[in-house]
């Protein structure tokens, strides 16, 4: 299922190439799980770099034949310290686990290339499903630390940086 939806991603985020820019010229991937959007690029772009803080994930990964790096994105920022290196970050469900996800957001502004793209996915707790389960919506638990809606991923992108191009539902 997963490897559909990153076939459908991946496609849509061609869309914004153009004859002057290449949005797969270097692309980094921050919780790269097991490898399954970095498994969609892994022909199709220059160079891609996976950033993955689990062990299994990590090793997942690397018998893929994956560049991946097993660090968390604040270890890997505080240590590798990219500057205008990516046309492409994506960050699939990792926002909410982020102790600081304004630091988050800001190191990756800071990663981008003038012109590049960050795209992520994040739950929204004012969609229809949180909103119908109320208390027992499943997605509420210990490991996700921060809760966003359409408002605060706004405010938080705006206050960085970034201006929000497109925003779906999943």
């Amino acid at each position: 299922m997963k490897s559909k939806t990153f076939s459908f991603v991946y496609q849509y985020l061609k869309s914004f190439e153009s004859n002057s820019s290449n949005i797969f010229d270097k692309v980094l991937e921050i919780g790269s799980y097991a490898g399954i959007f970095l498994d969609q690029l892994k022909y199709k772009t220059n160079e891609v770099i996976g950033v993955e803080p689990s062990r299994w994930g990590y090793e997942k990964c690397l018998k893929k034949g994956h560049e991946v790096i097993n660090l968390s994105f604040e270890e890997y920022f505080n240590e590798y310290s990219p500057r205008e290196e990516f046309s492409l970050i994506t960050s699939w469900d990792v926002l909410e686990h982020v102790e600081s996800p304004v630091e988050f957001i800001k190191s990756a502004f800071v990663a981008l290339k003038v012109g590049g793209y960050f795209v992520f996915s994040t739950l929204d707790v004012e969609n229809w499903f949180p909103k119908l389960m109320g208390s027992k919506w499943p997605w509420y638990m210990p490991m996700h630390l921060h809760y966003f809606n359409e408002k605060t991923i706004r405010d938080l992108l705006s206050s960085n940086g970034f201006e929000l191009i497109d925003k779906r539902a999943y």
